[in-house]
């Protein structure tokens, strides 16, 4: 007679296999989605080190990190897509040439996006076309207000600290105050670089009571545009990676639940700060010296 396995020997086997599928896929994923924040973390360093290298090539002074250190109505030169602009680029763009890993045509493996961000974080405010005209960016010419047409054209992952600018004006007790100028910060202001963050993962708005508009952007503090930005940078592990003034870049888990945070941006960042008190990584300390 030829030796064959039975049916319950068969099933036995099956079952087997099963078990040690769903006890192996688990840590497959584990693995997987560890060395993705590596790969981030990895894309933060490099951030961190084009703006310490930028900074050497501009007398000690940030790139713009703000919105207001490019646009304003005050600015002299006329913009067709939005506010004046005074003719300076913000840091996505003018840290290019530092890291030479930009997102042109296509290029999904630059260091501007983090490794799991599926939906592509990018910017539906028009303003930012001046800048992409004006380094000829391919298809600048279809950026707008689509955010899904913008993700395509310049997708970009991470915001830029909202502290290093002189143009950020007080919003309370404890909150730097810009004393006329506005602008970049100098990298010499900055007394505990190894605790302020140049920047952290964001994510892409979404369109509600609070923001009207679905963008995300290259600039932020903590909660700005309301929970679903900050919440969609929460990429890896319930936490997001960041990159601090002196160079190194790591990954911090979120101190509190987001979706039990609500109210308006101002609510948001006050709880938001409060939680991160302990690990120092939004607030500059030297604030009220300055």
């Amino acid at each position: 007679m030829r030796r064959a396995f039975t049916l319950i020997e068969l099933l036995v086997v099956i079952a087997i296999i099963a078990i040690l599928a769903a006890i192996l896929f688990p840590v497959f994923a584990q693995a997987k989605e560890a060395a993705k924040k590596t790969q981030a973390i990895s894309n933060q360093k490099n951030l961190g080190l084009a703006f310490i290298l930028y900074t050497a090539d501009h007398d000690d002074v940030l790139p713009n990190v703000t919105w207001q250190d490019s646009f304003n109505s005050a600015y002299s030169i006329p913009n067709p897509y939005g506010e004046k602009w005074n003719g300076s680029l913000a840091w996505p763009i003018s840290l290019i040439p530092y890291h030479k890993n930009d997102t042109k045509r296509g290029n999904r493996s630059s260091i501007l996006i983090s490794p799991n961000d599926v939906s592509l974080a990018n910017f539906t405010k028009p303003d930012f076309k001046i800048m992409l005209q004006a380094v000829n960016w391919p298809n600048w010419e279809q950026f707008g207000t689509d955010w899904k047409t913008n993700a395509q054209i310049f997708p970009l992952s991470f915001c830029a600290n909202y502290g290093l600018s002189y143009s950020w004006a007080s919003t309370g007790p404890g909150v730097w105050n810009a004393t006329g100028y506005t602008g970049p910060r100098a990298m010499t202001t900055v007394l505990a670089p190894a605790n302020t963050i140049f920047t952290t993962e964001y994510g892409q708005g979404i369109a509600g009571a609070y923001q009207a508009n679905v963008y995300s952007n290259y600039y932020c503090q903590l909660g700005y545009g309301g929970v679903d930005r900050w919440k969609n940078g929460r990429r890896y592990s319930g936490g997001r990676t960041f990159t601090f003034v002196d160079g190194h870049a790591k990954f911090l888990k979120d101190p509190v639940k987001i979706e039990d945070l609500s109210g308006n941006s101002s609510q948001l960042q006050l709880q938001i700060r409060e939680s991160y008190a302990a690990k120092n990584v939004f607030d500059i300390p030297d604030r009220d010296q300055l």
